[in-house]
């Protein structure tokens, strides 16, 4: 029963380190779907390192995620992107926060140093929901920093902050959302962790029987 359990546990403590799952809140009422869009929009922070992957659920209304937004206060943090890839035929543009053209969020003007990230697809063709991170698509991003903590610690302790802009909802509305400090049980973290529970209610069994 004992090895039984401490496979079980293991299985808990590497699941817990592998990635952390962060949701967005909406913070703009331009449209009625704000919320609704909020259980579509998913950002995979690695607890290893520094990989961010955003997703876009393929299951979700139509709408499109133009622009992400990275912004701190910690000045000595030397936020950079090193390599961008997504879903095919989707390109990319960096804007460091003296571009004339970079706009901030609404409320993004709390943080002292912010970058922004602008998706389009390369071969776009209108209407303008066939630019940026569509339902079903993704883009991942590695990032570089002074810090030895993980991107997922510095988002989970507030230190970094998310924003995304979201448009063509519902035809030509646009929202505005930013991320939630908690990490969030992904699905198949949830089917491992019921298995877990499934193998120690078993194990239990076994000793009463015995």
């Amino acid at each position: 029963m004992k090895r039984i359990l401490t496979c079980s546990v293991v299985l808990l403590v590497a699941l817990s380190t592998q990635a952390g799952l962060f949701g967005f809140h909406n913070i703009t009422t331009n449209t009625p779907y704000g919320d609704a869009l909020e259980s579509q929009l998913r950002m995979d922070a690695s607890d290893m390192g520094s990989s961010v992957i955003f997703t876009n659920n393929a299951d979700g209304m139509p709408a499109t995620v133009k622009t992400i937004y990275f912004g701190t206060d910690l000045q000595d943090l030397g936020l950079s992107i090193d390599s961008m890839t997504g879903s095919e035929g989707v390109a990319f543009e960096i804007l460091e926060v003296d571009d004339p053209s970079n706009v901030a969020p609404p409320g993004w003007e709390e943080f002292e140093y912010w970058w922004s990230v602008t998706v389009a697809a390369a071969s776009a063709l209108p209407p303008p929901a066939s630019t940026g991170i569509d339902p079903g698509e993704y883009l991942a991003i590695e990032l570089s920093y002074d810090s030895s903590a993980s991107f997922s610690t510095l988002v989970d302790d507030g230190l970094v902050h998310v924003a995304l802009h979201v448009i063509s909802i519902d035809g030509d509305g646009s929202e505005t959302f930013r991320n939630d400090d908690d990490v969030i049980p992904e699905p198949a973290s949830l089917v491992l962790i019921g298995s877990a529970g499934i193998i120690i209610a078993f194990a239990r069994r076994r000793v009463v029987s015995d």
